[in-house]
């Protein structure tokens, strides 16, 4: 995986981790796009959300370094 290091790293590297631990390579559940995903920098830290519908989100979370720090949040059920 790429060091993040700008906002458009920061996106790619989000839908990467998040189709990864998604068990789903083919997004037949849920499309991560890149281009969806809200980016924050803060304090050197770069948060990467996404917006599955009002009531579920994903974030992927970036050190200052530009290394995996934490993931979280909930997609929406499988129908």
């Amino acid at each position: 995986m790429i060091p993040v290091r700008s906002a458009r790293d920061a996106k790619l590297a989000a839908a990467a981790v998040l189709i990864l631990i998604s068990c789903d390579p083919g997004e037949r559940r849920w499309p991560y796009k890149p281009d969806l995903f809200q980016v924050k920098k803060k304090s050197g830290r770069w948060k990467c959300t996404y917006r599955h519908d009002p009531n579920h989100e994903s974030w992927v979370t970036f050190d200052r370094k530009g290394k995996l720090l934490e993931i979280g949040g909930s997609a929406p059920p499988v129908p």
